[in-house]
């Protein structure tokens, strides 16, 4: 037998492949309802992809803000899970509190786009940095075999960022007043005992410059017609009239008075400041919602207000200083999103699941057909070869 008769003993050709499928249509047509019936599984089991886009308010938010926040959201959700939720809301706190999470279904759409910034090339490089890293909206992409369930987890999400939000923002202020506290007295102390030092070798050169006043009366008058072109700062101060002299010397000692009687009544406003820290810190650990909160610490407040002593304009201002930081940041986060957000809930076709579950099918089947011969050769050599 030569070469040419053994290679077309070996082709396959496709009559046979087709004779072959004919004879074996049953194992490809099970094949293909099996199929069949894995998209119709998958349809149901892929159930609504959602996406909810939240408006923000210019000025709200911006590339810095929702990084800080989308940081420390996860760190919210555990605290918020202490709650005592739903099981299956207890499931989404416990998907919130992965980092991770908020990096693949939250994603923030800035006022300016890459496209929109090569057409903007004439704006000035200020305005387009300012509003380059403004978030427009945050889009929130979510899936759930429930439609309405998947609707209440999105609008629940919508509420989960405006309340820790305000939490961020009200523990960011009391850190940073705990960190004031912390530091600055002894700052301003420090300060202050500088400056008493400096006012005590001033006063002596002033009782010394009202001495020689007093022993030289006439040089003293008559150098004061001498117009005066140097520094008081400067080296040769000392050849000034000893009038102008004491004049600086008096300007340097009102300076160093003036700052030390700043410095005693920023102390006294820390010291408020201290007692409104150890108050509403507890607060950060408890597991308030954002209202509640904004009304525990309107209570410290009225609280603290009741202690002031209207004279006492140091307290005064420090419990004006807090009111004020508070009504901003609850400002800002109660007005973080604009109106209602909106929802967008599909569904795969159910005709595109089962069109790929039935080609599929039928290439398995089809597969096994072709394939199976071969396997049944090589379980039959292998049964016949010699051990």
């Amino acid at each position: 037998m030569n070469q040419n008769e053994m290679l077309q003993e070996d082709e396959v050709s496709l009559r046979d492949m087709l004779a072959t499928l004919l004879d074996n249509w049953k194992v490809w047509t099970l094949g293909g309802l099996l199929g069949l019936a894995v998209g119709v599984v998958a349809w149901f089991a892929q159930g609504y992809k959602g996406e909810l886009a939240a408006v923000t308010r210019p000025g709200t938010l911006n590339f810095v803000t929702w990084s800080a926040l989308s940081s420390g959201l996860p760190a919210f959700a555990e605290i918020y899970s202490e709650r005592g939720e739903t099981p299956e809301r207890s499931m989404l706190l416990g998907r919130l509190a992965e980092p991770n999470w908020w990096k693949t279904n939250v994603s923030p759409v800035y006022a300016f786009s890459k496209g929109d910034v090569k057409d903007l090339a004439s704006v000035s490089k200020e305005v387009l940095d300012a509003g380059a890293t403004n978030v427009q909206r945050l889009q929130v992409r979510i899936s759930g075999s429930n439609r309405q369930q998947l609707i209440d987890d999105m609008l629940f999400i919508e509420r989960f960022i405006r309340q820790g939000a305000a939490y961020l923002t009200f523990k960011s202020l009391i850190n940073r007043y705990e960190i004031d506290v912390f530091q600055k007295p002894a700052t301003l102390r420090q300060e202050i005992a500088k400056n008493e030092s400096e006012l005590k070798f001033l006063s002596q050169r002033r009782e010394t410059l009202e001495t020689l006043r007093k022993k030289y009366p006439d040089a003293s008058t008559a150098s004061s017609m001498i117009p005066q072109v140097l520094d008081p700062k400067d080296s040769g101060a000392k050849y000034f009239p000893i009038s102008t002299q004491l004049v600086a010397l008096s300007s340097d000692i009102n300076f160093l008075l003036e700052s030390n009687l700043r410095a005693s009544e920023r102390l006294v406003e820390l010291e408020f400041v201290s007692q409104f820290v150890e108050k509403a810190k507890p607060l950060l650990g408890s597991d308030q919602s954002s209202q509640d909160l904004m009304k525990s610490l309107a209570l410290i407040m009225d609280d603290l207000r009741k202690r002031v002593d209207p004279a006492n304009l140091s307290a005064v201002l420090a419990i004006r200083t807090i009111d004020r930081d508070i009504e901003e940041g609850a400002a800002r986060t109660e007005n973080l999103f604009e109106g209602q957000p909106y929802i967008y809930v599909t569904r795969p076709k159910l005709s595109l699941a089962l069109a790929l579950g039935l080609i599929g099918g039928l290439l398995l089947g089809m597969l096994f057909v072709f394939v199976k011969p071969t396997l049944v050769g090589l379980r039959s050599h292998a049964g016949r070869s010699p051990n």
